[in-house]
């Protein structure tokens, strides 16, 4: 797996991609990087040791995208969206 985003709305569907992540390694014999995985809340979730990767709580790229902390992107969405559309056009399903 390289360059993958999921989104997960809470911690079930946390768990969840955990267990496909489990069964890729498993199927193909690859290991996905959980020390290079990161994830950012963008709610406030109460159990957040249930979750098995690094949080981060300052800012995330995804696709190079910048998220920032709570709900905000940061303020060179414009580059980001020219770039976004860039990596649609060749192709890349985002």
């Amino acid at each position: 797996m390289d360059d993958v985003a999921d989104f997960c709305s809470d911690p079930l569907s946390v768990h969840r991609l955990m267990c496909i992540c489990d069964q890729f390694e498993w199927a193909l014999g690859a290991k996905v990087n959980r020390g290079k995985s990161e994830a950012m809340l963008f709610r406030n979730w109460a159990d957040q040791s249930s979750i098995p990767i690094t949080v981060r709580t300052d800012h995330l790229k995804v696709l190079g995208i910048w998220f920032g902390g709570g709900w905000g992107v940061r303020q060179d969405l414009g580059g980001a969206t020219v770039s976004l559309h860039r990596r649609t056009k060749r192709g890349h399903q985002v």
